[in-house]
């Protein structure tokens, strides 16, 4: 039964919380370091994870018309500002550029970001990937103008070095395409590989925003939503020696923080009493994973306005 009356923000939420609860509860969300599974039963949890991820777009969308009120706008970002863009493929993961000719489209600025998905290290590369999340990293480049380099990056059990190391290395690769935009990529000359000071766009979200902030560098621009800012509780032989930098070493960050998300820590809970000029933080109406439409566009509006800036 459709809600005619208006609701806060957090009443919205609750509704939705309650119907993906009682309708699409989301399957078991634990690592598989804290599992008593692993072969097939560990790759058939990670593909009820994936499918539940990849359809959560759609879903909230759906949901918020039946309990929210059909005649509001209920469209995820995924869906509301995609079009004018084109993806390709490259060696690190696909490329997202934006023409400037989508609906809502900001004038494509030759500068590059990188993107990295979330799914707490061992997950995220699959069916959320291609529904859910490349429409959100395409929805943030036509948005900003800014060509996005979504990593593919390894997953555990491949210990999370390699992980920052292919970042990196994407990351190098994307500073090379934005210090020689207009250009074709195979005209690229080798020399350019050591201008790293090239600045990048850098958009994470939970486990990927992690690694965001550990490969970033100092003169980037970086978006941390529903960030994991901890690694705390990875198991040692696949964490080794890979550790987050402190906050006054990273670069100029918004973290995009849920009200209502228990899954990972807030920034002020993990860095209390400390003062960063270069953080910015900034609280929605959500838990890790279900948003309020009009909230989900709101918080990928501000991600654009951040990283244009």
């Amino acid at each position: 039964m459709s809600i005619e009356h208006a609701l806060s923000d957090e009443e919205q939420l609750s509704q939705l919380q309650w119907y993906f609860g009682e309708h699409h509860p989301q399957p078991d969300a634990a690592a598989p370091w804290s599992r008593q599974q692993d072969g097939e039963e560990l790759e058939h949890a990670g593909g009820e994870l994936e499918q539940w991820a990849a359809r959560l777009p759609d879903r909230l969308t759906h949901t918020a018309m039946m309990l929210l009120g059909s005649a509001l706008d209920h469209t995820m970002p995924g869906h509301a500002w995609i079009d004018g863009i084109t993806a390709t493929t490259s060696p690190y993961g696909t490329v997202f550029t934006p023409t400037g000719s989508g609906t809502i489209a900001a004038t494509p600025t030759g500068r590059w970001g990188i993107a990295l998905h979330g799914g707490s290290f061992w997950r995220g590369d699959g069916a959320s990937r291609d529904h859910a999340w490349h429409p959100e990293v395409a929805a943030l480049a036509q948005l900003t103008g800014i060509t996005i380099l979504d990593v593919d990056y390894p997953l555990y059990p491949t210990p999370l070095n390699d992980a920052v190391e292919q970042v990196r290395e994407a990351a190098a690769w994307a500073r090379e395409q934005s210090t020689n935009s207009g250009q074709d990529s195979s005209e690229v000359p080798a020399s350019s590989k050591n201008q790293n000071s090239t600045p990048l766009a850098w958009y994470g979200a939970s486990a990927g925003a992690a690694l965001a902030l550990i490969a970033a560098q100092p003169q980037d621009r970086l978006v941390a939503t529903r960030p994991l800012l901890t690694l705390n509780g990875l198991p040692d032989a696949y964490r080794r020696d890979v550790t987050l930098p402190q906050p006054g070493a990273w670069p100029t960050t918004l973290i995009q923080q849920g009200s209502h998300d228990t899954r990972v820590q807030p920034y002020a809970e993990l860095h209390p009493n400390t003062d960063n000029t270069n953080i910015t933080v900034e609280t929605y109406v959500a838990d890790h994973m279900i948003i309020v439409p009009t909230e989900a566009r709101r918080r990928h509006r501000d991600a654009a306005t951040y990283l244009r800036a």
